[in-house]
This record gives structure tokens, sequence and C-alpha cells, in this order.
């Protein structure tokens, strides 16, 4: 839709391609780019998942993406984070064997799932969210305990923050955080680009904001 200036935030790596096209079939044009310019003059911002947490930590403080994600957020503008997206914006995460400093947006860390009843790692697939309490988010309009979101990661959020909303997710009885509302920050572990309906929803949400 004309008017609405959606930039997608280009850290090297990423889904960059899948969610530009996600965001075509909505009706909306988006740039990918990491130009200072083009990010302040966007509307929304959306910052992409696949990856490690140390390489996009590394490209994101190389190029003071970092401070360029903080003043959007700062400005109250939407931002949208997807699985390794939504991981960056924590205070650390462990992958790769060394502890990286995250963003620090949100509260908690970045961790490995814990191998239990000989979990294979990752965990890829379809599952549900659980609300554990009623969230009223227009993020979150249409969205129910029955629709099925696409997952590919190792890691999960380790938090508690109660400043955040959050909606969880399981892998037999272990329980992560698959949706996180904080302000206005808008994560989700899962790829919602790759979610059929239910992740184009989702994301149509996001852009309605």
């Amino acid at each position: 839709m004309s008017g609405t200036k959606i930039c997608i935030l280009d850290y090297s790596i990423g889904n960059n391609k899948s969610i530009q096209n996600a965001i075509k079939i909505l009706g909306y044009d988006s740039i990918v780019s990491n130009v200072k310019s083009d990010i302040e003059s966007a509307d929304k911002l959306i910052l992409p998942g696949v990856g490690s947490f140390k390489e996009a930590l590394e490209f994101i403080n190389k190029h003071n993406l970092d401070q360029y994600i903080k003043n959007f957020f700062n400005k109250k503008k939407p931002i949208l984070g997807i699985c390794l997206g939504m991981q960056i914006l924590f205070e650390s995460g462990e992958e790769g064997g060394a502890i990286t400093k995250g963003l620090g947006i949100l509260k908690g860390k970045i961790i490995k799932i814990p191998n239990k009843n000989n979990f294979i790692y990752p965990n890829i697939g379809w599952r549900k969210i659980n609300f554990k309490k009623n969230i009223k988010n227009s993020f979150l309009t249409g969205i129910t305990d029955k629709d099925l979101f696409y997952f590919v990661h190792s890691y999960f959020a380790n938090t508690d923050n109660n400043k955040t909303d959050i909606i969880y997710s399981n892998i037999d009885e272990f329980e992560f955080p698959s949706i996180i509302i904080f302000k206005n920050l808008y994560a989700t572990q899962f790829h919602p680009e790759k979610s059929s309906k239910s992740g184009l929803k989702l994301l149509e949400n996001f852009l309605n904001l």
C-alpha cells in the first residue's frame, strides 16, 4: 500500500527475500537496506531471521546498525523481530560456545533448548501458541491458540520480564516464548512469512499498526 514505508534491515544474513515476497502478497512494497536514511525514513522496521547470533551482532555493531535500531525503537515506531531477529533484541546469546552481547532492548538471554527426552536439534516444524493470559493488542487480531506457525531454531529466549506480554509454545513439556510484545516492539520465534495464512495474518496485523 502506498504511504507506508517498510524497511527490512539488511545485516548480511537472513531471509530477506521470503519476507519481502510475503509483504508483497499483502499488497505492500518494502525495501531491504542498512542505509541510515532508509531506516530513519521508514514507518516500520523488520529484523529478519535465519543465521548466527554472533555473526549478526558482529555485522550490526560494525556498521552501527545497533544505534539505528535503538533510535527507531525510541521513536516509538513499530519493529518486528523474526526468529534470529527476535533473539538479537535480548541482552546476550550463547550460540557458538561464547557469550555475545545483544542489543539489550529486551531483558533476558538466548540459550540452547534443553536436551530433554532425546530432543533432536533444531526444533523444526509447526507448533501452536499458548495464551496464558488475555492479551489485547491489535498485533494479535484474528490469532488464536488454534493457529499453527513454522519454527526453525535451536535456541530460545530465557526471559520472564513482567513488563512484556509473552505467548508461549511447547516442545513436549518444555515451554518457550514464541511471541513477545514490548511497547512498540513485536517479536516472533517462528517465521510468519513461512506460516501460511496464520503467518500472513500476523504480518498484515503488523503492517496495519
